[in-house]
């Protein structure tokens, strides 16, 4: 198993924290209003957030189900993982379009495609350079 470097623990934080975030608001939606179907979604997108932090934090441990030969490809759990993000994140949106800025919207797209390129980029590097211990 390899130590995160400090850029990988400064991601997994800033995913772990911003699931705690979205957490916090959905809760507090979903105590405003338990039979609210987007509070309920917010608090599923919050714990596939942290989640797929802690992933992040994995990333290039030996895998099993990992082909060494191709340093782009995404593991299973990944793509699950981002997939179920994505699910969420786009009914959310999609049911409080009214109360979310466009702006915002445009920021969640480009975090969510960004997630799978992090992901690629990160394995390529780690690959790439010499093992240590």
């Amino acid at each position: 198993m390899h130590r995160p470097n400090r850029l990988t623990l400064t991601i997994t934080l800033l995913f772990v924290l911003a699931g705690l975030v979205v957490g916090g608001i959905g809760i507090s939606r979903l105590l405003a209003s338990p039979g609210s179907d987007v509070a309920w979604v917010s608090v599923v997108l919050a714990v596939g957030i942290v989640f797929w932090g802690l992933n992040f934090a994995t990333l290039g441990d030996d895998d099993p189900e990992q082909d060494d030969d191709d340093p782009g490809t995404v593991s299973t759990r990944t793509e699950l993982l981002t997939s179920a993000m994505v699910a969420a994140l786009g009914y959310v949106l999609l049911r409080t379009s009214s109360d979310v800025p466009p702006l915002l919207c445009l920021l969640a797209v480009v975090v969510v495609v960004g997630l799978g390129m992090a992901e690629r980029i990160l394995r390529r590097r780690r690959r790439q350079s010499p093992s240590e211990g």
